[in-house]
């Protein structure tokens, strides 16, 4: 907080140079001039000001593919994260990816399938994506059902959570 005074007057005002944001929900701002109304003017009805103001936020979304190998018989699951929001994302996020037969959307509990790895990506700005395989080779005849979690546990504020999640059967 910084304290100024008014030019002419020995009044003071407390002016916040920092408006902080606990998340990535708009916000409303409203700034008020002489609350008290201690100084004279002619216009007494222009000394407030109200505005909405959105924060920067990452934002991640998800795309999962086959990378074929082997001359094509064999393929492995390709995820892509990217950063869709306007602002930069820090490094180390989890992005857990779990795969493996039929049913795997209702599976809870990962444990024992084919796939089942964590990995922490790095910081991405707006725009900029990663990309892994993951899990072992699968042959090109197998189906393989994926599904990769962003932000595992929720560390990062996000103007969108609801891209987080996807799976897809390859």
């Amino acid at each position: 907080m910084k304290q100024d005074t008014l030019p002419g007057h020995s009044e003071s005002s407390v002016v916040s140079s920092l408006a902080r944001f606990a998340g990535c929900e708009t916000e409303t701002i409203r700034l008020v001039a002489d609350a008290q109304q201690v100084v004279t003017e002619f216009d007494e009805s222009n000394n407030e000001q109200q505005r909405q103001i959105t924060p920067p936020c990452p934002d991640f979304s998800v795309s999962i593919g086959k990378n074929w190998e082997d001359n094509n018989t064999r393929y492995r699951a390709h995820v892509t994260i990217k950063n869709v929001g306007n602002a930069p994302s820090p490094a180390g996020m989890i992005v857990k990816v779990i795969g493996g037969p039929e049913g795997l959307a209702s599976t809870v509990d990962p444990q024992g399938l084919p796939l089942n790895s964590n990995m922490n990506i790095r910081a991405l700005a707006p725009g900029e994506s990663q990309s892994f395989n993951a899990g072992s080779k699968q042959l090109g005849t197998s189906t393989l059902y994926v599904k990769v979690f962003v932000d595992f546990y929720k560390v990062v504020p996000e103007s969108n959570e609801n891209n987080n999640v996807v799976d897809k059967k390859l």
